[in-house]
């Protein structure tokens, strides 16, 4: 019990970390490719370092594999593009609660993907959680400006992440064996191959060192702290925790981003707003909690 209370705390600080996210890529001046880009480009050196000295069994792969995890991995380079964009263009609490529809979708999409079937806890799970989105966006819904397009970015990388999600649970059926650490190299790798042309025809390397000195060093850690060290606490902690505690500090990261809108940016959440937040979080705990312990 001891040991999982120790690893309990690494994970909050990755929940929380990534929950600054949004706070991050408002002060860096670059485009959301830019920051999508340089996030993964940058983490790989730290992830090459780790793979190097780790124990991993899994330093080669079948081709086959290596392929489809730079596929996805270019997938969420692009899903990275639009939340970035979401955070810039509405507010972090609007951002962060669109995205967090992506448990819903991959409820859907598993039905026609991976053949499973749409119980009716899950179907009382995505009503609830459309009814928030519901909730959520009306306010945006007659608006033409930024904050609906900032909208429309986030509900758009809910999406994609939602079908990265069912891609990488149907490779992981075939094949459970590869190191996440490893598999989250090829997806950076991905990643930054998927938007390198972008950065040459549009000089980023050559805005990259025109930054100021205090954006090159949230760049840095952007790339660093909350991608390349985060994703390798995680991964090592995930495993050695049960999948519902998993799934209840994941919460942490849209709660603490929805805090970090209200403290620092001064965001007002009308009454519509918080319901439907908090309908869209708590229909989709509901939802994977239920699957949880369906499996066990």
């Amino acid at each position: 019990m001891e040991n999982k209370n120790i690893l309990r705390i690494p994970l909050a600080f990755c929940m929380i970390l990534w929950a600054s996210i949004g706070v991050v890529t408002r002060v860096i001046d670059l485009n959301s490719f830019e920051l999508a880009f340089f996030r993964a480009f940058l983490a790989l050196p730290i992830l090459i370092i780790f793979l190097k000295f780790s124990k991993s069994p899994n330093k080669s792969i079948p081709i086959k594999y290596i392929i489809y995890y730079l596929f996805t991995g270019a997938l969420i380079a692009i899903a990275w593009a639009f939340l970035f964009q979401g955070y810039k263009y509405t507010t972090l609490t609007n951002a962060v609660l669109l995205y967090n529809m992506c448990p819903v979708y991959v409820m859907i999409f598993s039905k026609f993907f991976l053949k499973e079937k749409i119980t009716f806890i899950k179907f009382i799970s995505i009503l609830g959680c459309f009814l928030g989105l519901y909730l959520l966006i009306q306010h945006d819904l007659n608006l033409k400006g930024a904050l609906n397009q900032g909208s429309i970015w986030a509900l758009s990388s809910g999406i994609l992440y939602a079908i990265i999600v069912i891609l990488n649970k149907k490779a992981n059926q075939k094949n459970s064996k590869i190191d996440t650490i490893f598999i989250t190299f090829l997806q950076l790798l991905g990643a930054s191959l998927v938007l390198l042309p972008y950065q040459i025809i549009n000089n980023s390397f050559i805005k990259m060192f025109h930054l100021g000195f205090s954006n090159i060093i949230l760049l840095l850690i952007l790339a660093i702290v909350h991608t390349a060290i985060a994703y390798i606490i995680y991964f090592s902690t995930y495993k050695k925790l049960e999948a519902i505690e998993i799934v209840s500090f994941s919460y942490l990261e849209p709660l603490f981003t929805i805090l970090f809108g209200v403290l620092i940016y001064n965001e007002k959440i009308i009454l519509t707003q918080a319901l439907g937040g908090a309908f869209i979080l708590g229909f989709t705990l509901f939802g994977e909690v239920y699957n949880i312990k369906k499996k066990n």
